[in-house]
């Protein structure tokens, strides 16, 4: 199933980011608050941590943007940092966000590189880097599955 949602995921990301762009309200409604903004350092450190007392609901509650992008996932990014943007707009030098299925349950912790930073360095847990160009992401593309 994890390898299925993970090749879902990563293909579904940048248009996903597409569409999420041009609509609007996509964001998740809290329905209760257990994580805080002081807390989202440390979340996004452990995805561990994330697999089963964090969902969608909790991060977005806690400032996180999360967008439902039209790919069954859900993905939240921390807070004052939102979503990449598409060239040629130079956006951060990394982003590192979370996925979350329909029902709220932690996919896998993703991480995206700016193509001018990326150097050939290994995606943590040994996956390959995926350069994100071809859906208009000037941006190499990595998926960390939980332990």
């Amino acid at each position: 199933m994890w390898k299925a949602l993970r090749r879902f995921g990563r293909f579904g990301f940048g248009a996903s980011l597409f569409w999420a762009s041009a609509c609007s309200g996509n964001s998740v409604s809290p329905t209760s608050p257990v994580a805080t903004t002081n807390q989202t350092n440390d979340l996004i450190q452990s995805s561990s941590t994330l697999g089963r007392a964090v969902t969608d609901e909790t991060l977005a509650n806690a400032g996180w943007t999360c967008i439902k992008p039209g790919n069954g996932l859900t993905l939240c990014f921390p807070p004052g940092l939102g979503a990449p943007p598409f060239m040629p707009v130079v956006g951060a030098p990394t982003y590192t966000f979370m996925a979350f299925t329909a029902d709220h349950q932690y996919v896998h912790r993703v991480t995206l590189r700016r193509a001018d930073l990326y150097h050939g360095e290994p995606c943590l847990g040994g996956a390959p880097w995926v350069y994100l160009g071809f859906i208009n992401l000037d941006y190499f593309e990595c998926i960390n599955e939980p332990a």
